[in-house]
């Protein structure tokens, strides 16, 4: 099997990208809540200062940080209060 476009090949494995991941999660995600007709989902969404992978919103905003074996943490911290700006209401 050859890789696709959402691959990313080195020297002893082929790796999926962050764009592979965030379509299955959203289709899962669509599937499992069968919301089609009422669900927006935003791929690369500017949240505060960072941008969050998968944002859906239905009656409800959810965001969705994924951290493929191509990223680090170092952000993760900032992205997360970032998130919780937008996304958590007190």
């Amino acid at each position: 099997m050859s890789p696709s476009s959402n691959t990313v090949k080195t020297e002893s494995s082929v790796r999926r990208d962050e764009e592979f991941y965030r379509a299955v999660l959203m289709q899962k995600l669509l599937l499992r809540d069968k919301s089609f007709n009422y669900t927006k989902a935003f791929w690369q969404l500017h949240v505060a200062e960072s941008i969050a992978d998968l944002v859906m919103i239905n009656g409800h905003g959810a965001v969705y940080e994924i951290k493929s074996d191509l990223d680090s943490f170092e952000r993760l911290n900032r992205q997360i209060n970032d998130y919780f700006k937008v996304f958590f209401l007190m």
